[in-house]
């Protein structure tokens, strides 16, 4: 008795063969047939998958921001490091992995003073490519109140226990997310602070002779494309355009130099 296991050599005609080989041909070659498999040039020739919208981390105003910002030093074990940490993010643009692995060297100088630039070296960056970041008012003065309550302390980024201890980017990522959460702001992630650093700055950077190519520096974006992903449109745009000297085409004072056909006189 056969096992059922065994399947018996069942010799086809020649027609049957070339049937069966033709049908696989057919498959391989053509990406309607059911069960085909498509080629390298048939991916090619078929049109990209569209993506969905991606989902952007919420930019904060200065009211939202301060009110963040005192409601997690309030509940903070280390409120001057947490301090420092929030103002690294929206007044200077880190990424979370950057503000974990930030050490005060790279914003002091020789003489342990708060330096008008901070440094961000490529061991710690996306890119591996340093960049220098104008500091910030408010920065400067959160990381000279941290050196005089930690004295000897090299990094900022704390965990909220007692103990004084770094933290991991992942660990400080998830922290960003639920502080966002316990202060009610939802969207947010550890990346709003550096969108709401970039977009603030390239809303203002043309009033004082600069360009998006320096807001990308400071980015440490290597494409400037990426950079303008990161920047939320103007509600100022209008008066913008408003203070070009632009006339309202509805204005019935329009003293132009045009024609009552619309031709240039």
């Amino acid at each position: 008795m056969a096992s059922r296991f065994y399947r018996p050599y069942q010799r086809l005609s020649s027609e049957e063969a070339l049937g069966r080989q033709a049908a696989k041909l057919r498959a391989l070659r053509d990406p309607a047939e059911p069960g085909s498999r498509r080629s390298a040039a048939d991916r090619l020739c078929m049109p990209e998958k569209q993506k969905g919208p991606t989902k952007r981390a919420k930019i904060l105003s200065e009211t939202e921001f301060t009110r963040f910002r005192q409601f997690v030093m309030d509940q903070h074990f280390h409120p001057l490091a947490a301090d420092v940490v929030i103002q690294l993010s929206f007044r200077a643009g880190l990424r979370a992995s950057e503000i974990a692995k930030f050490t005060l060297d790279s914003i002091l100088t020789p003489a342990g003073r708060v330096d008008t630039t901070m440094i961000v070296y490529g061991a710690t960056t996306k890119n591996r490519k340093s960049r220098y970041i104008p500091v910030h008012g408010e920065l400067s003065r959160s990381v000279a109140s941290f050196m005089k309550a930690y004295p000897g302390v090299d990094f900022v980024a704390f965990s909220q226990q007692r103990q004084v201890r770094p933290v991991t980017p992942n660990a400080l990522t998830v922290w960003f997310w639920r502080q966002f959460k316990k202060c009610g702001f939802k969207g947010c992630s550890s990346h709003s602070g550096r969108r709401t650093f970039i977009t603030q700055l390239a809303h203002i950077v043309g009033q004082h002779g600069s360009s998006l190519r320096d807001v990308q520096l400071a980015a440490g974006h290597a494409r400037l494309d990426t950079t303008e992903k990161y920047i939320e449109p103007s509600k100022n745009f209008f008066k913008a355009i408003a203070a070009l000297g632009m006339v309202d085409p509805q204005d019935p004072d329009d003293d132009s130099p045009e024609g009552s056909d619309g031709s240039l006189t």
